[in-house]
């Protein structure tokens, strides 16, 4: 099979920081190329990136601008490296025939749509809507309603496929906008099972790396609004439990006051954006993992799935259709959204229990291995493709 897969051109595969959309595509396709299929792959490229034979890179430049933390720069990394995905995949579409164009980028798949009449056109939709997530900001969340109505909306209607990556996903674009049923399929996110393991080598030299006490519980995301990190500061408030917080954003040094304030400075642990080789060992030596968002695309990210595949149980907020993921008493601890109590009550019970941790760590890791690896994801979206393949034949 014959597969245009356009990423967002907004980061480098693999990403060097963030970026759950861009490793996405990047394991996607060369799961992909491992069943033998041929994937053009419009995106920009790490060098550091290493590719299954069958994967053609068309390559993007690479933004040389950090956007992190800054949601107006965020927003123009977008528009520019969309705009160039769409321009270098309209000069690879002229004159070749795909079977399949997948796109995940909203400006590539807003303006190839025009051309979708030339192959089977499929769009995955990663990123819960705005009415999904409580924002602060009037002006962001106005914004975003207006570039969901006029590009991602517009592209879930004409598409001849969706795929979103959670049913809460699909339940939205079906009940709340009219998008027939039909043609959305739910395939979720994907795990590297090999890279994010129980057990990493040297792990111990994390610690003294970013002067981390031996027992912490880890939170990992960006600083956003929606990440609910604000809820873990105040639960962790008159307990002894410390925390280490990965990862850089607009909410930073909000957060950085908060726990100050909190009187729990001490105990929080600000890391920032770390590289992947060392976010492993991080996973691999955390108690567990805390989740406290307020509302996610896909249930906890692909947090959850790092999380779970290094051993880790899940205590997360009880955001809809987490339960795909994390089962409230067996891998994990499920609390309503913002309920800072029930928060502290799992986190004391679980850093009080080393022997519950290890029990519901390994049904973590069980559970990926099972139904997230990489390999399982690209099985269902080739089987997608070929379902799309064999329907279209039948309308000839």
């Amino acid at each position: 099979m014959r597969i245009l897969m356009v990423n967002t051109g907004f980061l480098p595969v693999p990403p060097n920081r963030g970026g759950s959309v861009e490793m996405h595509t990047y394991y996607l396709c060369n799961e992909l190329a491992k069943l033998g299929n041929e994937i053009h792959y419009v995106t920009s490229v790490n060098p550091s990136a290493i590719f299954q034979r069958g994967v053609v890179l068309h390559k993007l430049p690479w933004i040389p601008f950090d956007f992190h933390g800054n949601y107006l720069k965020t927003m123009l990394g977008f528009g520019i490296g969309g705009f160039f995905a769409f321009i270098k995949a309209l000069k690879v579409m002229n004159g070749n025939e795909y079977d399949i164009v997948h796109v995940h980028g909203h400006i590539p798949g807003f303006c190839l749509l025009p051309l979708k009449r030339k192959s089977i056109f499929i769009f995955t939709a990663h990123n819960p809507n705005p009415w999904m997530v409580e924002s602060f900001s009037r002006l962001k969340q106005a914004f975003r309603i207006c570039a969901f109505k006029t590009i991602e909306l517009k592209i879930a209607m004409n598409a001849d496929c969706v795929i979103t990556v959670s049913e809460r996903l699909k339940k939205e674009f079906v009940h709340r906008f009219g998008v027939p049923s039909e043609k959305i399929r739910v395939i979720p996110n994907g795990v590297d099972i090999n890279l994010f393991r129980p057990t990493v080598s040297n792990s111990n030299e994390i610690l003294s790396k970013y002067q981390l006490p031996e027992d912490y519980v880890l939170f990992v995301g960006r600083l956003v609004e929606q990440k609910g990190v604000q809820f873990l500061l105040k639960a962790v408030k008159g307990t002894n439990i410390h925390v280490a917080i990965v990862g850089g954003g607009t909410l930073y040094s909000y957060l950085k006051e908060l726990s100050k304030r909190l009187g729990i400075s001490k105990q929080v642990h600000f890391i920032g954006s770390v590289p992947l080789e060392d976010l492993r060992k991080i996973y691999s030596k955390a108690k567990f993992c805390v989740i406290p968002s307020v509302a996610e695309g896909f249930p906890c990210g692909l947090v959850g799935l790092e999380a779970m595949a290094s051993g880790l149980p899940i205590v997360a907020s009880r955001i809809e259709g987490i339960e795909e993921i994390v089962v409230d008493g067996y891998n994990g601890f499920l609390f309503e959204k913002g309920d800072v109590k029930k928060l502290r009550l799992h986190l004391t019970k679980l850093i009080e229990d080393e022997k519950l941790v290890k029990i519901m760590g390994k049904r973590s890791r069980k559970i990926v291995e099972d139904k997230f690896s990489w390999s399982v994801v690209a099985q269902k979206t080739f089987q997608l493709y070929k379902d799309l393949l064999d329907l279209s034949l039948i309308h000839i």
